[in-house]
């Protein structure tokens, strides 16, 4: 649980894997990330936020207000509500955001100070019926 770095040969076995322990996947790639704007699109997508729902994309507290929700993925996908956890791919990182590296950096500290320890423990206590899933984060190199 949390953020881990994989090398790209990897990749498959580590997705099937996930998907046998019923997970939610994400992927994002970061040769289309040079902005907060164009990660917040590709998070949008890669989470299928409903459209129009996610307007602020220039705001980290809107990010984690929705970060922490994700309840439309089993109302629009019919995925089970049970699912063990969600797990964010992030190709070429590397090139993600180059010329932003706070703001990348911002990102993925709302990732290891926030959303992650979000799902382990605080949505029981947040959320009515809320059930601790595990977010992991893969930094495929």
């Amino acid at each position: 649980m949390g953020i881990d770095k994989i090398k790209y040969e990897e990749l498959e076995k580590c997705k099937k894997i996930l998907v046998d322990q019923n997970y939610y996947i994400a992927e994002i790639d970061g040769n289309n990330i040079s902005s907060l704007e164009d990660y917040m699109n590709e998070i949008i997508k890669a989470f299928k936020f409903p459209d129009g729902m996610f307007k602020n994309i220039n705001s980290f507290d809107s990010y984690l207000d929705w970060m922490t929700d994700l309840y439309w993925l089993y109302a629009k996908e019919g995925i089970d509500k049970n699912i063990k956890g969600y797990a964010l791919f992030i190709y070429n990182f590397d090139k993600m955001m180059m010329n932003n590296p706070k703001i990348k950096k911002d990102i993925m500290d709302c990732f290891s100070d926030t959303i992650i320890p979000f799902w382990a423990e605080e949505v029981e206590h947040v959320i009515v019926g809320g059930k601790t899933k595990i977010f992991d984060v893969f930094v495929v190199d």
